[in-house]
């Protein structure tokens, strides 16, 4: 089993029917928006990608949204055991996308107050607790929303079990052990170990993710590949791209996770 621990988030996505110019600041004025989707993002987007691998996935998150809640517990091979606290809506965390002609225009983010967060930390900390024994890889979807507390942290960090960090915040006293495997695109591994690893080469980048933790790491490039950092190697894999219109990348490097994840799992 796989327990996804983190943010969990509601992706909606706004059709306009056209763009004018607003006459009272001059900027664009998005006319009749109408849903055309609504989907699951953050922690609940990687267990979903692991469900539909037919992975038995536990999640763990927080929210006050019916609507995602809904989504949540219609995805396939995933346990909801999380918190959902319908009189505290300030705990959800929801995105809207608007959109004109397939291309978004802008995004308003609903995010939550971590004030309000905070008071649900012991609640998370001691659902973790009874699963962690059951549990074969932990991932950990950190969008710095207040549902992972150093609490949650130190006790999956004692655990020893395999753990794939999907990071936003640096909790590199929590990333000790060789369990660990971080997963982080070019702009956290700039921000998190101090070099680029579309300027810097493999090797350089291998050194400065070996200095701050000791265990494995997978930065992913986007259409430029990965690179495969441990202990004692370090591997780049270039990506063959099919050429596409792409609308957006949205929930990439949820996709990553949870085929790290998968890997880890199946051995």
């Amino acid at each position: 089993m796989i327990l996804v621990i983190g943010d969990v988030m509601l992706d909606r996505y706004l059709e306009c029917e056209y763009i004018k110019p607003s006459p009272e600041h001059g900027g664009p004025c998005l006319v009749n928006p109408h849903i055309i989707l609504q989907s699951v993002g953050g922690a609940a987007n990687v267990a979903k990608m692991l469900g539909a691998q037919g992975i038995n996935t536990t999640l763990v998150g927080i929210t006050g949204d019916y609507r995602l809640l809904g989504l949540i517990q219609s995805l396939y091979n995933v346990k909801w055991v999380g918190i959902y606290d319908p009189c505290n809506e300030s705990v959800s965390c929801v995105k809207e996308r608007y959109q004109y002609e397939d291309r978004t225009i802008f995004r308003i983010d609903h995010d939550p107050i971590k004030n309000n967060m905070s008071c649900y930390v012991q609640d998370v900390v001691e659902r973790v607790d009874q699963l962690l024994q059951q549990t074969d890889v932990v991932v950990t979807s950190d969008y710095d929303k207040g549902t992972l507390s150093p609490e949650v942290m130190r006790l999956i960090n004692s655990s020893y079990k395999t753990w794939v960090v999907d990071p936003k915040v640096a909790w590199f006293s929590a990333y000790e052990r060789e369990n660990v495997v971080v997963k982080c695109n070019a702009v956290e591994t700039e921000r998190f170990f101090g070099v680029n690893p579309l300027q810097n080469t493999p090797h350089e980048v291998a050194e400065a993710v070996r200095s701050k933790i000791r265990g494995r790491a997978l930065v992913t490039l986007g259409s430029k590949g990965v690179i495969a950092i441990t202990r004692k190697s370090v591997e780049y894999f270039s990506a063959e791209v099919v050429p596409e219109d792409q609308a957006h990348v949205v929930g990439a490097g949820d996709v990553a996770a949870a085929v790290l994840a998968a890997g880890l799992c199946s051995g």
